[in-house]
């Protein structure tokens, strides 16, 4: 699988890259039935910069509910190992 890296934008959103992708969430502490399968992600946003901005390269967004979900099994895998990532994060205690 992809290596995935990401760095705080503060206030709990997190930006960060997976393969050639690259994704922004909001991550709290705990879960929330807000939150992606209850879990700690309210807001998520995966896009590839190659076809276009964070709206025209868009191949998921989460924003308290689906907005865009991932249109085949690749970008299905995509989406798992960013939430698998993003909710092993450490609280950050906000």
């Amino acid at each position: 699988m992809h290596q995935i890296s990401s760095e705080s934008q503060g206030d709990g959103w997190v930006a960060g890259n997976i393969g050639d992708f690259q994704f922004d969430a909001k991550v709290y502490d705990i879960g929330s039935q807000h939150g992606i399968k209850n879990g700690r992600v309210s807001k998520l946003t995966i896009w590839n910069p190659k076809i276009g901005n964070r709206v025209t390269g868009c191949i998921a967004n989460y924003d308290r509910g689906w907005d865009m979900e991932p249109a085949n099994i690749e970008q299905q895998a995509l989406l798992e190992a960013v939430l698998k990532y993003l909710e092993e994060l450490p609280p950050v205690g906000h």
